[in-house]
């Protein structure tokens, strides 16, 4: 088997995962800003899905190397270590490959990591609106409301207010 060839193939479709990823996580931003909650729990539905097979694709990595290591009857202690050691076996110009393709996903994983921050700074805008919206509604009607001010249910109030008999 060629250990270079197979690793190059996982990486490749390690790569292309984290770019869809990323596509994911921008579409996720302007369907957080439009508030349509089925087609953000789509999206995330999506992102979990690739990201299950990203980690699919380390666990494929991992085992090549402990094939590897095997084969070669090199001793390790895990796979992390053997990957290492494979990796240090490799040609120059596989070497070289190898780094552009890590390079290649360090830095989608860094847009990534970027377009998360601001789907979360938008989701917890949202979060904020709505507990607002709840407090000035509790607030408009305080004798009566089953809010508390803090825009929670007053359990005193929902009890009070349910007709226990029916």
């Amino acid at each position: 088997m060629d250990y270079a060839k197979e690793m190059a193939r996982i990486l490749n479709r390690e790569f292309a995962l984290c770019s869809e990823l990323l596509y994911v996580a921008r579409a996720q931003r302007s369907v957080i800003t439009s508030g349509d909650v089925a087609a953000l729990a789509e999206l995330v539905s999506r992102a979990e899905e690739i990201i299950g097979a990203i980690r699919d694709e380390e666990i494929g990595l991992a085992d090549l190397a402990k094939r590897w290591a095997d084969e070669t009857e090199v001793e390790v202690e895990d796979a992390e270590q053997a990957l290492a050691v494979m990796i240090a076996s490799f040609k120059e110009e596989e070497m070289a490959e190898f780094e552009v393709l890590r390079d290649s996903i360090a830095g989608i994983l860094a847009e990534i990591d970027s377009a998360n921050a601001i789907n979360a700074m938008l989701i917890q805008d949202a979060i904020e609106y709505i507990e607002n919206t709840v407090r000035l509604i509790a607030e408009a009607d305080g004798t009566n409301s089953v809010y508390s001010r803090l825009g929670r249910m007053d359990k005193k109030a929902v009890s009070s207010a349910v007709d226990d008999t029916a």
